[in-house]
């Protein structure tokens, strides 16, 4: 079994959520971040510019056993569709790395984390829909 060699972070061109923030920032955030923890950062995987593309995070599934964790600025970088989110979930869990969501301060270490998590993105999915409804009528 090889050593952990530390932190990578995880950047996305594309909106998450209510942000859309240059891939510098993030990498700042996950500088300022790592610091605060003591976290040792590795350089980040930038995700390609295109709506829902997740090539270069399901990529860096593969190297989870040889890190300690991935720093996220937010959940909303996961994919929208469950299925997809529970390959990652699935991924981490097994390569015992943890997850890490800069600006929630959420941190993804076992199952119950997980199911914290899903229960934020149903609430939110039924927060679209009521506000979607109510412009409806």
């Amino acid at each position: 079994m090889s050593m952990r060699q530390g932190y990578r972070g995880y950047c996305t061109h594309n909106s998450f959520g209510e942000y859309r923030m240059p891939v510098p920032a993030q990498n700042i955030l996950f500088r300022d971040y790592a610091n605060k923890y003591g976290l040792y950062l590795k350089l980040s995987v930038n995700e390609l510019f295109f709506k829902d593309c997740f090539l270069h995070l399901f990529a860096m599934l593969e190297e989870l056993e040889e890190l300690d964790g991935v720093l996220m600025c937010s959940i909303f970088m996961l994919p929208e569709d469950t299925k997809l989110r529970q390959k990652v979930y699935e991924r981490f869990l097994e390569s015992d790395c943890e997850l890490h969501f800069v600006l929630e301060s959420i941190i993804i270490k076992n199952t119950n984390n997980v199911d914290e998590l899903e229960q934020i993105f149903t609430i939110n999915q039924l927060l679209d829909e009521k506000t979607i409804m109510n412009q409806l009528s």
